[in-house]
């Protein structure tokens, strides 16, 4: 599984220069994605990358993993505080980075690593078709899922990786279906 790594100072120089650099190299890994998955994946990168730079600075992390078929975007600082979705006002110029990357990967969030964190994004390498993308759990996700939908988002395809990653998900499934 390829992955490549960079640790650096924050600095807007800094996070550009990230960014491109990984764009390049799922170039070079031969990922195939089209144009719009590659301006999905810059600007997936620049929001998680920014946020750090911007509410934390200092040193900072950044990871991608090509796990086919998803693309793994990751962030890691030295602040412990969890980022909040910001409700932005019409005319901000700021508050709809998150927004943005729930609206485009199959699952993002944030988690306490040592003495920081790790945000990180899941992007798919299969293009979405039409109508498939749905944001609340499927009914098949059981009632925890549904109880806890108010503080994550979900589509159809994360939740198939969730089940496969995690095997706590479909026994809960199984569960749910037996209490019908």
């Amino acid at each position: 599984m390829p992955n490549a790594r960079w640790t650096f100072d924050a600095t807007p120089a800094a996070v550009r220069t990230v960014r491109g650099r990984m764009s390049e190299i799922v170039r070079e890994w031969g990922a195939a994605l089209d144009d719009d998955q590659y301006a999905h994946l810059r600007l997936v990168a620049s929001e998680l990358l920014t946020n750090s730079l911007l509410h934390v600075g200092g040193r900072l992390a950044a990871e991608i993993t090509l796990d086919h078929p998803y693309l793994i975007v990751e962030v890691t600082d030295g602040d412990p505080r969890m980022p909040l979705r910001a409700t932005a006002h019409p005319y901000a110029e700021h508050g709809r980075g998150l927004a943005l990357v729930d609206a485009i990967c199959l699952l993002h969030g944030c988690e306490p690593v040592g003495t920081g964190k790790r945000c990180y994004a899941v992007l798919s390498l299969v293009p979405e078709t039409p109508g498939a993308a749905g944001r609340n759990p499927p009914p098949e996700a059981g009632s925890a899922a549904r109880r806890h939908a108010d503080r994550w988002t979900l589509t159809p395809a994360a939740y198939r990786l969730l089940c496969r990653l995690s095997p706590a998900g479909p026994a809960e499934s199984r569960a749910t279906r037996r209490e019908r």
